[in-house]
C-alpha cells in the first residue's frame, strides 16, 4: 500500500452494507475534533461529520440550556439531504449526538465515545466559551447555567428527557451505565488518550492510529488555580458525571488488563511512530500528485523506520 494508507479507506477496511455502522458520540471538550479529523481521513466518503453550533451545549448561554438542542434531528436531516450515491456509502456517523440516534439510522450501529474528568472538562468548556467566543464572563458567571455545565456526559449518554434538561435525575446514572455496557463498543478517556487510540484501533481494525492534535486552546484554567469554593461548586454540579466517569474508568482498566498485556510496548511504538509521522505526513500529502513510484518509495521508507 502506498502513501494513501492514512488518507482513504483501505479496501479491507472500507465500510460495506454488510458491516454495522459506527457512531462517534462527540462529547464537547474531550478531544473530539482530533478524532473527527482522524475518522474522516481514515474512512473518506464513508464518514459523515456534521458540525452544528447549536448542538454544542455552551453555544448560546442561557438559551435552551441542555445537551440536546435538536442536534440528532438536524444531523439526520443533513444526512437525508445528501445525494443518494453519497448517502449509500455512509457508515460512520460523527456529531454532538445524544443517545438514541441509532434508532433512526438505516443499519445496525454501535457507539463509541470519549469521556473526561468532569471538572477538567468543564474548565475546558469555559475556556472555549471565553476564548473561542470572545466572552468576558467569569468562571463563576459561567457556572450559573447549571444545565449547561452540569452532568453533561451522563445526560448525553442517558438520552431522552435527561438530555433535554429534565431536573429529575432519578435513574439517570443507572440508565447511562447500562447504555455504555449494551451499546458502546469503546468508552475511552481523554486523560488516557493514546491508550484509547490503541483500544479503538483494535476494535475497528485501524492498523496505525497516528494523529494530529486539533482545537487545543491556550489559557485553560487549571484546577490548582481555581478557588476552593468554585471547585466545590464544580464538583456538586458534576456529581453524577463523576460516578459515570469512575464506572467508565474501571471498565477501561479492566479492558486493558484483559486485552492489552503489552500495552506499554505498544504505547512506546505509537508515540515513536507518531512523532515521525507528524513530520513526514505533510510531505506525503504533497506527493499525492507525483508518480506512484515516488510515493511508494517514500511510504516504504516511512514504514521501515516506524514499523508496520
Amino acid at each position: 500500500m502506498g502513501v494513501t494508507d492514512e488518507r482513504r479507506p483501505r479496501k479491507d477496511l472500507a465500510m460495506t452494507p454488510e458491516l454495522p455502522g459506527i457512531i462517534f458520540m462527540h462529547v464537547p471538550r474531550t478531544g473530539g475534533l482530533t478524532l473527527r479529523r482522524f475518522l474522516t481521513r481514515r474512512y473518506g466518503r464513508a464518514a459523515f461529520p456534521h458540525s452544528d453550533g447549536d448542538a454544542h451545549p455552551i453555544a448560546l448561554m442561557g438559551a435552551l440550556p441542555q445537551p440536546d438542542r435538536g442536534g440528532n434531528e438536524r444531523y439526520l436531516e443533513a444526512l437525508s439531504a445528501l445525494p443518494e450515491e453519497r448517502r449509500a456509502v455512509v457508515r460512520v456517523y460523527i456529531g454532538h449526538f445524544t443517545y438514541g440516534i441509532h434508532q433512526q439510522l438505516p443499519e445496525p450501529s454501535t457507539y463509541f465515545t470519549v469521556l473526561r474528568d468532569p471538572i477538567d472538562r468543564t474548565l475546558s468548556a469555559y475556556n472555549w466559551h471565553r476564548v473561542g467566543r470572545w466572552s468576558e464572563s467569569s468562571l463563576r458567571e459561567f457556572l450559573t447555567h447549571p444545565l449547561t455545565v452540569g452532568d453533561q456526559q451522563t445526560r448525553r449518554i442517558a438520552g431522552g428527557e435527561w438530555a433535554r434538561g429534565s431536573s429529575d435525575t432519578n435513574g439517570m446514572l443507572e440508565v447511562a451505565k447500562q447504555h455504555l455496557v449494551d451499546d458502546f463498543a469503546v468508552v475511552g478517556l481523554k486523560e488516557r488518550w493514546e491508550e484509547t487510540l490503541l483500544v479503538l484501533a483494535d476494535t475497528f481494525g485501524w492498523p496505525r492510529p497516528y494523529y494530529h492534535t486539533y482545537n487545543e486552546l491556550p489559557g485553560r484554567p487549571v484546577r490548582e488555580d481555581v478557588p476552593d469554593d468554585v471547585v466545590e461548586i464544580l464538583g456538586e454540579l458534576n456529581r453524577i458525571d463523576y460516578e459515570l466517569y469512575r464506572f467508565a474508568t474501571s471498565r477501561f482498566d479492566e479492558q486493558l488488563r484483559r486485552d492489552f498485556p503489552d500495552v506499554a510496548g505498544r504505547l512506546r511504538r505509537l508515540r515513536r511512530g507518531n512523532v515521525l509521522w507528524k513530520r513526514v505526513d505533510p510531505h506525503m500529502q504533497r506527493m499525492r500528485r507525483t508518480r506512484y513510484v515516488v510515493r511508494s518509495t517514500a511510504a516504504r521508507t516511512f514504514h521501515r523506520v516506524v514499523g508496520r
